[in-house]
């Protein structure tokens, strides 16, 4: 039988208010060789009854609903599912950008088959704001976890057999995706640098409630990942960032060197 060119992962928990938009972002779809899994943490609103009545459960849909450890328990759980050649993760509250994303990203891959890892560009979508992020090629070198961030995986199509040799670790209660991507930066796969915005993604999510948890585990992150000269850069730029003055410097020299972040217009 014959893979899906994609697996389309969504992990959801109480996911009403956003969880029909999510969908309906990926139905739109022009590109149609994919299939769909929804991993829910067995929600207590109505998240499944809106899933139940727009998706038909059939060889394209896999729907499971039960209680998990968490997103990335979640995660890994629905992986463990995918069928697909590559996988991408678009959480309740994150859409595609349009109705040619997966177009667009099939024909990338087929330009460039040693890809292992494709990321994209990102809208941002905070509560009074809305800015475009676009990710330059450095920013899936080491050099770029100086800085203590790292690529949006509302972005990121990865191969499958990735998954098998690493999942995301539950030891991390938030930056288990930010751990997974150091990991395969450091061992130098295939990363490809797409020149196209792939997901619109909420702001309002899982890491920014957790923040304090945050800061510890990214540089748990970068001690488990990188050498000292990474790691000792990564402490300046971290302590710098206690100024209000100088983590907005940071920021401007950030967009500069790795990443621009500007004001979002259609």
């Amino acid at each position: 039988m014959k893979k899906p060119r994609f697996t389309i992962i969504t992990v959801c928990y109480n996911a009403e208010k956003y969880i029909e938009e999510t969908i309906a972002s990926l139905l739109k779809q022009k590109f149609t060789d994919y299939e769909y899994i929804i991993k829910d943490g067995k929600s207590s609103d109505s998240t499944m009854k809106i899933v139940e009545n727009m998706l038909v459960q059939n060889d394209k849909v896999c729907i499971v609903s039960k209680r998990d450890n968490g997103i990335f328990d979640a995660m890994n759980e629905a992986v463990s599912l995918a069928k697909g050649e590559y996988l991408f993760f678009l959480n309740a509250g994150d859409c595609l950008y349009n109705d040619r994303v997966l177009q667009n990203v099939d024909l990338y891959l087929k330009q460039n088959p040693m890809i292992e890892i494709a990321y994209g560009n990102v809208v941002l979508l905070g509560k009074d704001r809305k800015r475009s992020r676009t990710y330059s090629r450095i920013c899936s070198k080491s050099i770029y976890a100086v800085t203590g961030d790292c690529i949006c995986h509302q972005v990121m199509f990865t191969k499958r057999e990735l998954f098998d040799e690493k999942e995301f670790d539950l030891s991390y209660k938030v930056c288990s995706v930010r751990d997974w991507q150091f990991y395969f930066i450091k061992r130098k796969k295939n990363f490809g640098c797409m020149d196209l915005t792939v997901s619109i993604f909420r702001e309002e999510g899982f890491c920014t409630s957790h923040m304090q948890e945050y800061e510890e585990e990214t540089l748990r992150c970068v001690q488990e990942n990188f050498n000292s000269g990474i790691i000792f850069g990564y402490r300046i730029i971290a302590g710098m960032k206690k100024s209000v003055f100088l983590r907005r410097m940071l920021r401007i020299f950030g967009e500069i060197l790795f990443q621009k972040s500007k004001k979002y217009s259609e």
